[in-house]
């Protein structure tokens, strides 16, 4: 490689580009974090609603309303 083609960087400009990848990276990592979060919440109301349904299942058919 030829001495013309190189680029130099200065401290400020190799800065700026850390950052902006540090940035970068705890977006995608907080993202990824939100998503999980979501998906548990989403799976425990699921399951709530499962238990729920159980619930109302069992109330109604002590009751007679459903046989």
């Amino acid at each position: 490689m030829a001495q013309e083609d190189q680029l130099v960087l200065t401290e400020k400009q190799l800065n700026e580009i850390a950052e902006r990848a540090a940035k970068k990276t705890v977006d995608e990592m907080t993202s990824q974090i939100y998503a999980e979060i979501g998906k548990g919440v989403v799976k425990k109301g699921l399951v709530l609603m499962g238990c729920l349904l159980v619930a109302l299942w069992y109330y109604f058919n002590r009751l007679g309303v459903i046989k």
